[in-house]
């Protein structure tokens, strides 16, 4: 009797967050979808997508502050990449996928959301080295001692 109390406890619980979750996502950003496992499928692709491309655009920064190109990696440079990553990459699945409908106003918003909780992140990180100092050509020397063994 305690574990089919528990167990629909469990499965309640779950049911309340996902009705919670799709009814501030449909309400907030103007999400639509025709089934879980459509919603499933985007946020699946959402995720592996976006990590590798994040990589990317969170590096474009850093070596542009190396080349001294910007004075810092951090700020609106980082943070306009960061929007438009995730601002394009919704509307790509948006088009792509056709048992979601994503607003255009709701993919901007989540995208600027998500760029100030990222730039609130990046504070904290290290500025790249300049390529011409010392600390640059350390780090050149210990890769290639390591390159050597």
């Amino acid at each position: 009797m305690k574990t089919l109390i528990v167990s629909f406890v469990i499965v309640g619980g779950l049911i309340a967050c996902i009705t919670f979750f799709e009814i501030l996502v449909i309400r907030l950003l103007g999400l639509q979808f025709h089934s879980f496992r459509d919603l499933f499928i985007f946020i699946v692709s959402y995720v592996l997508l976006e990590i590798p491309l994040s990589m990317i655009t969170g590096a474009i920064p850093k070596v542009l502050k190396s080349f001294g190109m910007i004075k810092t990696s951090k700020g609106i440079v980082p943070f306009i990449l960061d929007i438009s990553l995730t601002f394009g990459l919704i509307v790509v699945l948006d088009t792509v996928m056709e048992g979601i409908e994503f607003s255009w106003y709701g993919s901007l918003l989540f995208a600027l959301f998500t760029g100030f909780i990222s730039m609130k992140l990046k504070k904290a990180d290290d500025e790249p080295p300049m390529i011409d100092s010392e600390e640059f050509k350390e780090i050149g020397n210990r890769l290639l001692e390591k390159k050597k063994t």
